[in-house]
């Protein structure tokens, strides 16, 4: 099978350890273990281009979008949106990245895109070479703009659902990563039921399930076995670190030797180390900085406790947290917001503990009782992982995702 794996986006950061980044080159890789061919195509440096292997890029001919034509063209329609502040519909960028998808997986056989609001140059291209196309959705991206401040007008937002409709109603099938999300999904934009599948997120069970000498790691970081918690991702303002940080200080009143290792970074690191000093918890606290992904498994064997973000919006509330599925695969104990898309994964005082969300003082409870129990953290870990291995392996994702392709290929077929 000849699949093309498309990320319309305006600078495709493919060399970062995001969330997004891990998730393509893990179902790309999963793809290929099966044996499938697998093109990406997307914008490294700002230009279209795709590659077979991740490291040799290639450009396609734009013919008449690379034109003084369409360049005076796309200017002055740009040039009056901006001054008349008109809707944009983000029709020469999808115009465009059809051609590329066109040109460069003529021969394919299904196209796999990661979905985005204004993004249709994979159903244009779909279309155009008469192949199936599957939209992965990843999270309420409506929500998320709300989440993060970004401001539409009443205008703007029409035309973005308009084009979403059309964009929904043509793709042959929809992937989701939680069920809270197809269900959300299946409602905002009235779709069949048997059109969208949820599919969890996985990880690499095996690399965080094996065993690593930490020697070094323990000197580095100077954690020598205490009981210690440990947080994975990105520092942002909706992630909660600052609970993470008020709760900690809070379980550590009640026991001097309890540890925190904050792996990662982000726009709030140094808010959230200020914070920090300002509790008088700098002794108590490890910051790793940015490591790459490869790196997080050995790092977080120093701990017994992980933690998932405590803060909860409407928008994370459908995701599927991929540091979840490694803190199982990695046999910790995992104390998480008790919301659907986590009770479908984890069972609480099975696999760690369940909390409300955005409570500080509950995870402070949740985190003494686990850290001062080394026995009963090890245990939910053994379970944790078993699970994890059993059923949250990227090979489980890809799979799935295989088996939808294959079905639609052979539909696509018939007709």
């Amino acid at each position: 099978m000849k699949v093309g794996y498309l990320w319309q986006i305006e600078d495709a950061e493919i060399n970062t350890t995001s969330t997004s980044v891990l998730h393509i080159t893990a179902v790309i890789s999963g793809l290929k273990k099966r044996l499938h061919q697998v093109r990406f195509v997307t914008t490294p440096d700002k230009e279209l281009s795709y590659t077979d292997d991740w490291e040799d890029w290639h450009k396609v001919p734009l013919g008449f979008f690379d034109s003084k034509l369409y360049k005076l063209v796309r200017g002055g329609i740009g040039f009056l949106q901006g001054k008349l502040r008109l809707p944009y519909f983000h029709f020469f960028d999808s115009m465009r990245y059809g051609h590329v998808v066109t040109t460069a997986c003529k021969d394919y056989d299904v196209l796999f895109e990661r979905y985005w609001l204004l993004n249709y140059g994979g159903l244009i291209a779909a279309k155009r070479l008469g192949v199936p196309l599957i939209l992965e959705i990843n999270g309420d991206l409506f929500q998320e703009y709300e989440m993060m401040g970004i401001e539409l007008s009443a205008l703007q937002w029409r035309v973005v659902r308009f084009i979403n409709r059309k964009l929904f109603k043509h793709a042959d099938h929809v992937v989701t990563v939680s069920d809270p999300l197809r269900t959300k999904m299946i409602k905002m934009w009235d779709l069949p039921e048997d059109k969208v599948t949820a599919i969890d997120n996985g990880a690499h069970v095996d690399r965080f399930a094996a065993d690593y000498d930490l020697t070094d790691l323990r000197a580095k970081y100077q954690l020598n076995g205490e009981p210690t918690a440990v947080f994975v991702g990105t520092f942002r303002l909706w992630h909660g670190l600052d609970l993470v940080i008020e709760a900690f200080k809070k379980a550590a009143k009640k026991d001097d030797s309890f540890r925190l290792l904050l792996i990662g970074d982000g726009p709030q690191y140094d808010e959230i180390q200020k914070l920090v000093g300002e509790y008088g918890l700098t002794d108590k606290v490890v910051f790793t900085g940015k490591v790459k992904h490869e790196d997080v498994a050995p790092i977080m064997k120093l701990a017994q406790v992980a933690l998932v973000n405590p803060r909860l919006s409407p928008a994370s509330a459908a995701q599927s947290p991929l540091k979840l599925f490694e803190y199982m695969a990695g046999g910790k104990a995992v104390i998480a917001p008790d919301v659907p898309n986590i009770q479908k994964i984890m069972t609480h005082g099975e696999h760690g503990l369940l909390i409300p969300p955005n409570d500080a003082d509950h995870l402070a409870e949740a985190m003494y009782t686990l850290l001062s129990d080394q026995a009963t953290s090890q245990k939910m870990g053994n379970v944790a992982q078993e699970k994890a291995l059993a059923e949250f392996s990227w090979d489980k994702t890809v799979e799935r995702i295989e088996d939808i392709m294959v079905d639609l290929i052979a539909k696509k077929q018939r007709k």
